[in-house]
């Protein structure tokens, strides 16, 4: 007996934020000043973002998602040079 479930796509945000981490001097933080990173950068709405960075974004979501759940991706470009060399070098 086979069961199909309908998946809910993946939630689109409405922003994204700068990847970055600037440490302080070890002089302000004994002051009690704290560091920034991104989950202290201001939202960016996606509307204002290029649709180059958007599709960086979506690629590296993609590959993330597939990479997490251990499958290759269906639809990622193949290298057919590196698939025979890693045959040769498993023995084949």
């Amino acid at each position: 007996m086979k069961h199909v479930i309908d998946l809910a796509p993946f939630t689109v945000p409405n922003f994204v934020r700068a990847q970055f981490k600037l440490d302080l001097p070890k002089e302000l933080s004994e002051q009690g000043a704290q560091a920034f990173d991104s989950k202290s950068a201001p939202p960016i709405a996606l509307r204002d973002v290029s649709a180059d960075a958007l599709s960086e974004l979506c690629d590296r979501f993609r590959a993330d998602v597939f990479a997490k759940a251990g499958k290759l991706d269906p639809k990622a470009p193949v290298d057919v040079d590196a698939m025979i060399d890693a045959v040769r070098k498993a023995g084949g």
